[in-house]
C-alpha cells in the first residue's frame, strides 16, 4: 500500500447524544443524521474540502487549509441551529496526516478526534496549531481555554474555540476535567483479592478492516514475530503471581493494536510448556517455531511497598540482549500503573516518534474486575458472564473489550437480537480512529448477516496478528474449512503450530485443531491422512470430534472392520457414533453397514430412561421406516411445535409417500417458523425435503438461499448428506458448495 504525508487541516464532527436519541425516539435520530450527513456533503464541497469517510453519526473531513475548514465549520453549525436543529461538536487541528488508498491517518487525525470529544454542541473546538493559521483573520474571534490532558496524547494540548453568536461555548466541564489529566482509576486492593483478580485475560484485540486484505501487508515496523513470555514472580509470594501474566497480555494488546508485528502469546507458550517432552524446555518450543523471533521477557519483585518491573529484548536463538530497559516501580497495591508504563516503555522500543503516545489506556479498576469475573464464569455459566459484563460496561462505557466480549457472548448463545442491538451501539459509538476495533465490529456485523466472505476476511486480518497463537490459529481454520469451504487455507495453516508440541488430554482447542484439519483432509480426498492424523489421540481426550472424522475416514477407505473395532471399543457411552456410522454407509450405498449401526443407535437410545425422541427418528429414517419416524418426528413437534429439522423431515417422509399436498403444508409452516437470523437453516431442511421428493430445481434454488444467508458446512451436511446425493454429480452443485470460496 503506497501513502504520502501531507499537512491538512483535519475537521472531525459528530452529532452528540445520538446513541441515547435512537434508544428513545430513533425516527427524530434519523432524521437529524439525515440533515448532519446532507449538510456536510453540501458544505464539505462548497469549501474546498474532502469527506475522507462517515462514521456512523461522525464524520472525517480534510481542508488544504486551516481558514477553509474554520469557515466550512462555522457554516454548519448555523445550518444546524435551524430546525430540525442538530446538536453537532466539532473539533478542528492542522497537522501531517498519512494518506493511502483512500485513507487517511495519523497523529493528527488522533488529535483532532480526541479535541473534538470535548466540545459540547454548536461548539467549534480548535488547536493551538489552527489558532496560530487563523489569527491574522479578523472574521475569526479566538478565546483561549486552557492546557489539557488529552486521552493517548503525551504532551498537554491548549484548546481555543471560535466566539462567535451563533456558536456555543464549550462545556466547563468536559474541560476542567480534562485540564487535570487523567486521573488514576485504580484503587486498592489486598494481597488477597490481588491473586482473584489478576487472571489470565485473552484480550480480543482487532485489526482494521480498513487495511489490504494481504494480511502480511499488516505490519510496516517489523517483520520479525514477537514471543512474550510471562514475567518471572520475584516477589516470593504467591498471591502476585498473576501479575506476570498480566503483564505479558498488556504488551500483547498494545503490540497488535498497534500492528507493531506479529505475536506468539504468553497463552500459546504456555500451551506448549505444558506438554512434557523430553529436552524441550521453553528455548527449545521457540526454537521449534520458524521464522525470525525476538523475545520480550522480564521479571518484578517488591521492595518495602514499591513493586520493581524488569524487561528486556532478546534475540531468540543466540540469547543476545538487544535492549534493556529502565527499571519501572509503582506502589505495590497499583501494579497496572507500572504495567502501563512497562507497555509505553515496549511500544517505544519499536516505534517512531512521530507516531506519538500509544499506550491503550486501562480501564476503570472495577470494570476491569467485572470483566475478569466474565472470563472466569464464561465457559459454564453464560447468564452470570452477562451480568459481570453488564456491570463492567455500566461503570466504563468506553471499556470496549468487555463490550466486544459481551457481543460474543450474545453470539454464542444464540442472541442475536441483543447481538444486533449491541453492534449497532458499536457502529454509532465507536473510535473511528480504532481500526483495531471497527475490524472486529466489521466481524460482529458480517456474522449477523450471514456474509461468510466478510467474515474470512475481518478474521484473516484479526489471525495475521499471531498466527502462532493457538486460539486465533484455530478459529481461522474452523472459518476456512465450514465457513467459505477453503480447506487448502486450513491445511497451510496448520503447520503454524507443532502438533507434537501440544497436550490433547487437557487442551481442548488442540484437539479441535486436529479435527478441523481432518475435515479439511477428508475435503480434499486425502482420507488415509485422516487416519494416520487421529489415531495416536483418539484415546487422549474425551473429545467426540476425533472418532466421528475416524470413522468417516475408515469407511471411505473401505477398513469397515476398524469402525467395527473403534465403535467396540469407544462407543458404549456414546450413542450417537452409532447412528454416525450408519449415516456414514448411507452416503457409500452400504446397505448392510447402514443397517447395522442403525438398528443398534435405536437399541441404545430405545434403553435410555428419556429417550431421544429426535435422534431416534433420525436412526428411522436412515432405517426408511418412514411411519416410526414420522411418529418419533410429532412427538417432538409436540413439545417444539417450532422444531424447523423435524418439520423438514415430515414434508421428507410426506413427498416419500407421495402426499404433495402434505408436504406442501409442513414446507409452508417451516417457512411460518423461520427466525429472523436464521442463516439458511430453513432453506436448508426445504431443499433436503424437495431432494427426497425429486424435486431437484426446486431444491437447488433453495440450496442457493441457505447459502447466500450463511448456512455453513458441517460433517453431515451438504456433500455429507445421503439425501441430496442425486445433485453432487449436478454442474449447478459447485455453485453451491463454493458460493462463498471464490473470489
Amino acid at each position: 500500500m503506497s501513502t504520502t504525508r501531507r499537512l491538512a487541516a483535519i475537521l472531525f464532527a459528530d452529532v452528540e447524544g445520538y446513541s441515547h436519541l435512537m434508544q428513545l425516539d430513533e425516527e427524530r435520530a434519523a432524521r437529524q443524521l439525515g440533515k448532519f450527513q446532507e449538510l456536510i456533503r453540501e458544505q464539505v464541497f462548497e469549501h474546498q474540502g474532502e469527506i475522507v469517510n462517515f462514521y456512523g453519526d461522525g464524520v472525517l473531513c480534510i481542508f488544504s487549509n486551516p481558514v477553509q475548514a474554520v469557515r466550512c465549520a462555522i457554516s454548519l453549525q448555523q445550518e444546524y441551529r435551524k430546525e430540525p436543529e442538530v446538536p453537532v461538536r466539532m473539533g478542528i487541528h492542522n497537522g501531517t496526516v498519512v494518506v493511502g488508498d483512500d485513507k487517511v491517518y495519523g497523529h493528527g487525525v488522533n488529535l483532532a478526534a480526541r479535541i473534538e470529544a470535548l466540545g459540547t454542541s454548536g461548539s467549534i473546538l480548535l488547536s493551538e496549531q489552527v489558532r496560530d493559521e487563523i489569527r491574522n483573520f479578523p472574521e475569526f474571534q479566538i478565546r483561549k481555554l486552557d492546557r489539557v490532558k488529552v486521552k493517548n496524547i503525551d504532551k498537554p494540548v491548549v484548546l481555543y474555540t471560535l466566539d462567535h453568536k451563533d456558536l456555543a461555548k464549550p462545556s466547563p466541564e468536559k474541560i476542567a476535567q480534562a485540564s487535570t489529566g487523567l486521573k488514576p482509576r485504580w484503587r486498592w486492593i489486598g494481597p488477597t483479592l490481588l491473586l482473584l483478580i489478576l487472571a489470565i485475560i485473552y484480550f480480543f484485540v482487532q485489526k482494521s478492516a480498513e487495511i489490504s486484505s494481504d494480511p502480511t501487508s499488516l505490519y510496516h515496523l517489523d517483520e520479525s514475530e514477537i514471543a512474550i513470555r510471562v514475567f518471572e514472580n520475584n516477589t516470593m509470594q504467591d498471591d502476585y503471581e498473576m501479575i506476570g501474566k498480566m503483564a505479558a497480555d498488556w504488551i500483547t494488546h498494545g503490540i497488535v493494536e498497534n500492528q507493531i508485528a506479529p505475536v506468539i502469546s504468553f497463552q500459546t507458550l504456555d500451551t506448549y510448556e505444558d506438554v512434557t517432552l523430553a529436552g524441550i524446555g521453553p528455548k527449545g518450543i521457540l526454537n521449534r517455531l520458524s521464522g525470525e523471533v525476538k523475545v520480550i521477557e522480564g521479571n518484578y519483585y517488591v521492595v518495602d511497598s514499591t513493586l520493581i518491573f524488569q524487561c528486556s529484548v532478546m534475540e531468540h536463538g543466540t540469547d543476545r540482549p538487544l535492549h534493556a530497559f529502565p527499571k519501572i516501580e509503582c506502589p505495590v497495591d497499583r501494579p497496572l500503573e507500572g504495567i502501563m508504563q512497562l507497555q509505553d516503555d515496549v511500544l517505544g522500543y519499536w516505534v517512531t516518534r512521530e507516531k506519538g503516545h500509544l499506550r491503550s489506556d486501562a480501564p476503570a479498576f472495577s470494570a476491569y474486575e467485572y470483566y475478569l469475573k466474565a472470563q472466569d464464569v464464561w465457559a459454564g455459566d453464560y447468564a452470570a458472564a452477562d451480568s459481570f459484563l453488564t456491570k463492567s460496561i455500566e461503570i466504563d462505557p468506553d471499556f470496549m473489550h468487555a463490550r466486544i466480549l459481551q457481543a460474543h457472548l450474545y453470539y454464542n448463545t444464540g442472541d442475536y437480537k441483543r447481538l444486533d442491538e449491541l453492534v449497532g451501539q458499536l457502529e454509532r459509538e465507536i473510535d473511528p480512529l480504532n481500526l483495531i476495533q471497527s475490524n472486529m465490529v466489521i466481524y460482529l456485523r458480517a456474522l449477523l448477516s450471514g456474509d461468510n466472505r466478510q467474515i474470512f476476511e475481518t478474521y484473516q486480518r484479526e489471525y495475521a496478528t499471531a498466527p502462532k497463537d493457538l486460539f486465533k490459529n484455530t478459529a481461522m481454520m474452523i472459518i476456512a474449512t465450514n465457513f467459505v469451504r477453503r480447506p487448502e487455507v486450513a491445511i497451510d495453516l496448520f503447520p503454524e503450530i507443532d502438533p507434537a508440541l501440544l497436550d490433547y488430554s487437557n487442551c481442548s482447542y488442540c484437539v479441535v485443531r486436529m479435527e478441523i484439519m481432518a475435515s479439511a483432509l477428508l475435503d480434499l480426498g486425502r482420507d488415509q491422512e485422516v487416519i494416520e492424523l487421529l489415531e495416536p489421540i483418539v484415546d487422549k481426550t474425551k473429545r467426540r470430534g476425533p472418532k466421528i472424522y475416524l470413522i468417516k475416514a475408515y469407511f471411505r477407505t473401505e477398513q469397515l472392520d476398524r469402525v467395527e473395532d473403534l465403535l467396540s471399543a469407544r462407543g458404549d457411552e456414546d450413542h450417537y457414533l452409532f447412528f454416525l456410522a450408519a449415516h456414514e454407509a448411507q452416503l457409500l450405498n452400504l446397505r448392510p453397514q447402514k443397517e447395522l449401526y442403525a438398528r443398534q443407535a435405536i437399541k441404545r437410545y430405545e434403553s435410555e430412561e428419556t429417550r431421544n425422541m429426535k435422534m431416534l427418528g433420525r436412526c428411522h429414517f436412515v432405517l426408511e421406516k418412514f411411519e416410526d419416524a414420522q411418529r418419533c418426528f410429532l412427538a417432538v413437534l409436540e413439545d417444539n411445535p417450532g422444531d424447523i429439522f423435524c418439520m423438514g423431515k415430515l414434508a421428507a417422509i410426506a413427498f416419500e409417500n407421495g402426499d404433495e399436498a402434505e408436504a406442501a403444508q409442513h414446507l409452508e409452516k417451516m417457512l411460518e417458523a423461520k427466525r429472523e437470523y436464521d442463516f439458511g437453516y430453513t432453506y436448508y431442511f426445504m431443499a433436503q425435503a424437495n431432494a427426497q421428493g425429486g424435486r431437484i430445481e426446486e431444491a437447488f434454488r433453495l440450496l442457493k438461499l441457505a447459502v447466500k444467508e450463511g448456512d455453513i458446512l458441517s460433517n453431515i451436511d451438504y456433500e455429507n448428506d445421503p439425501l441430496l446425493s442425486d445433485l453432487h454429480e449436478l454442474s449447478e452443485w459447485k455453485e453451491i458448495v463454493e458460493y462463498w470460496s471464490t473470489e
